[in-house]
């Protein structure tokens, strides 16, 4: 585990920041931040903004797929999910609107298009690497890409035929974000590369509140494929994990009970990966500043080029909520950074200033 003795903590920024484009996200950041921050996100910025969202239009739009039932025209599902993107608080209903796959199609032979992550990041790593020869972003500051796991928008938009179709589904999913990622490896000079893993499907199948009689065989095959996607990000780009409750409004799908699943979790990836591993960030409820959701972390046994980020960082209760999580944190564990639960891509972008001054003055305090 890393025990960094350093004067300041670092920060983490999750990914999404609701502000006008990448430029923007990137100055606002350095200029608070510092070199408190040793990697910045562009904001997945624009129809990035709802984390997964936007590969739904992608996906609507493919002739393989159909909503169940062919009740909803193309155009009309593409209508609703790009009005709700631009307005979150809108009453899409995934459940309604789920695909799959149509009848004359063969599974196997389906391919996925470019999924838009590795355009979305060379486009940006320009704007990074601009500010960045202008002194504006530290020397030693990543371009951080976060991604989906796979299964995220599989499990999210697809009603498969029996599990061997959903199998297959992933399986050509996985292909098409592989090849995103190979495409801005090639494009983007890894030593300048960060690449995080938006864990948050699997954590809630792992912590199983529908007692799913699969949940034993979930806990071997999600630990080996979350390490598959770490070692298959080439060094010396460096590689992280944020779990993931999600964040409806502010709000986790359900409150974890404590750090246990994901210090195990945490403990299985740093175990089975071949390749180093950069950082693992965990959310903290805003209720919990108590020892007891903490406790987990003392078994927590992460290498030493591995730091945890807490997500401890709440707008509602500010520096002074962030210290008393910081103090119940720090009984079972040390060297940890800051950050916030999630992406602050649903908030108002007038509070992302005041909200970026809180992570570095959390930062700041011992």
């Amino acid at each position: 585990m890393n025990n960094s003795t350093e004067n300041t903590r670092q920060v983490h920024l999750v990914g999404s920041v609701p502000l006008e484009n990448a430029e923007d996200v990137f100055r606002t950041a350095s200029s608070i931040l510092g070199d408190r921050i040793p990697r910045i996100p562009d904001g997945e910025t624009g129809n990035r903004l709802e984390w997964i969202m936007y590969q739904y239009i992608l996906m609507s739009k493919m002739q393989e797929f159909e909503v169940v039932g062919g009740k909803v025209t193309r155009q009309k599902l593409t209508e609703e999910i790009e009005s709700f993107i631009a307005n979150s608080e809108g009453g899409f209903d995934m459940h309604q609107r789920q695909l799959q796959v149509k009848e004359n199609i063969n599974v196997g032979s389906l391919k996925f298009p470019r999924l838009g992550y590795a355009d979305s990041a060379i486009e940006s790593y320009k704007k990074f690497r601009a500010l960045k020869e202008g002194g504006e972003i530290h020397a030693n500051c990543r371009f951080q890409v976060s991604l989906p796991t796979p299964l995220a928008p599989i499990n999210t938009f697809f009603s498969p035929k029996g599990h061997s179709e959903s199998a297959v589904l992933y399986k050509q999913y996985k292909k098409a974000m592989l090849n995103e990622l190979q495409i801005l490896t090639q494009e983007i000079p890894v030593e300048e590369l960060a690449i995080q893993w938006d864990v948050c499907i699997e954590i809630i199948m792992l912590e199983n509140r529908q007692d799913d009689e699969n949940v034993a065989s979930w806990h071997t095959a999600i630990p080996e494929e979350l390490c598959s996607l770490a070692d298959a990000v080439p060094e010396p780009a460096e590689v992280g994990y944020h779990l993931c409750y999600g964040d409806m409004g502010h709000k986790h799908f359900f409150e974890p009970l404590d750090t246990r699943l994901m210090t195990d979790l945490a403990n299985r990836i740093s175990e089975g990966v071949t390749r180093s591993i950069q950082w693992i960030h965990m959310p903290v409820p805003r209720d919990r500043d108590d020892k007891k959701y903490f406790q987990p972390l003392s078994d927590l046994k992460l290498k030493d080029e591995t730091r945890l980020f807490l997500g401890l960082l709440h707008y509602t209760d500010g520096l002074e909520g962030a210290l008393k999580r910081t103090a119940a944190a720090s009984a079972s564990i040390s060297g940890f950074g800051v950050a916030t639960e999630c992406g602050l891509g649903r908030r108002d972008p007038e509070s992302i200033p005041h909200l970026l001054e809180l992570h570095s003055q959390a930062a700041s305090q011992q």
